[in-house]
């Protein structure tokens, strides 16, 4: 087997990801000259999603070969906890699992998906309507534990697994050089490339969603791209800034008492030790969620003057 080490990036979502992706695709060139490839193979702009989720495993070939000669190779995709075990066994044959986790405390990761639902691109109104704290796919991002240790059974020894809490200020620079050992000349982008939503762009959004909930596809996408060009300036860089929280105190509680638990595991096996007690406490409920299906006449003028655009 080689011994090229794989640095793969596995996530969490709403952790920094996006900030994270393209400040490695900038310093490609660097980490190609001391060893370290940032693949194609597998690579659709600057995560590698294809590679994570083909059960078919075509693209482990090409990645062997883009490894011949290399010390290593670092792989990015923020959905890759949740990989197939076949995608895992794949990446493991072509050199030795480095993985990064960068894990996000879960009240704020499931706020942060909220607002991502209403404001993202192909997200039908329905999804919004009917968000609950316990829907499936919110349930599987957030049970982290059987995810890792998946990814931990295929590493040579637990100390190639590295989880790392995600926090606002967060410096990919470090987050880079103490789990590969290599700097960046960059230490990471300057305006945040994810920004969340305000809350009075969330109300526009939620109504043009709900205009078009009969809608095609490619309307949903060319409205909430006109909205999009219209409302981003006023969003909010959650790197400086504390986001709105949409929950409740009995659902934060709730959430906290399925996956804190697993979270402190995993931070305690795979991490420095456990998380940060601040990380589980239940925080005030700013805007009740129905808040956001209630627009005021500037905000549901600026949604009619977009959907009628975009018809």
């Amino acid at each position: 087997m080689s011994t090229a080490k794989i640095y793969v990036h596995i996530g969490m979502q709403k952790a920094g990801s996006t900030a994270f992706q393209k400040t490695i695709a900038a310093n490609a060139p660097h980490l190609a000259a001391a060893g370290l490839v940032w693949p194609s193979s597998g690579r659709a702009g600057t995560w590698h999603l294809p590679l994570l989720e083909d059960e078919g495993l075509r693209f482990v070939e090409p990645l062997k070969s883009e490894l011949a000669g290399a010390k290593g190779a670092v792989i990015s995709y923020e959905g890759g906890y949740l990989a197939p075990d076949a995608v895992i066994s794949g990446l493991a044959s072509a050199g030795r699992l480095n993985p990064l986790m960068l894990a996000r405390e879960p009240v704020g990761w499931l706020n942060s998906f909220f607002n991502q639902l209403i404001k993202a691109h192909r997200v039908p109104w329905g999804e919004i309507r009917d968000f609950d704290i316990d829907a499936p796919r919110s349930s599987r991002a957030l049970a982290i534990e059987p995810h890792v240790e998946r990814w931990a059974r295929r590493c040579d020894k637990p100390d190639d697994f590295l989880v790392i809490e995600y926090e606002r200020a967060i410096r990919f620079s470090d987050v880079f050089r103490r789990w590969t050992g290599h700097s960046l000349l960059s230490g990471g982008v300057s305006e945040n490339p994810n920004p969340a939503a305000d809350v009075s762009s969330l109300r526009v959004l939620a109504m043009i969603k709900r205009e078009l909930a009969g809608a095609d596809a490619s309307t949903l996408f060319r409205a909430m791209t006109l909205a999009h060009a219209r409302l981003n300036e006023s969003w909010v860089d959650t790197r400086t800034t504390q986001a709105a929280m949409f929950l409740t105190e009995a659902e934060q509680q709730s959430v906290l008492t399925r996956y804190a638990p697993g979270f402190r595991r995993v931070f305690e096996k795979f991490g420095d030790g456990p998380p940060r007690e601040s990380c589980f406490v239940v925080r005030p409920q700013t805007h009740s969620r129905s808040s956001l299906f209630n627009c005021s006449e500037d905000e549901r003028a600026l949604a009619e003057e977009i959907l009628n655009t975009a018809a």
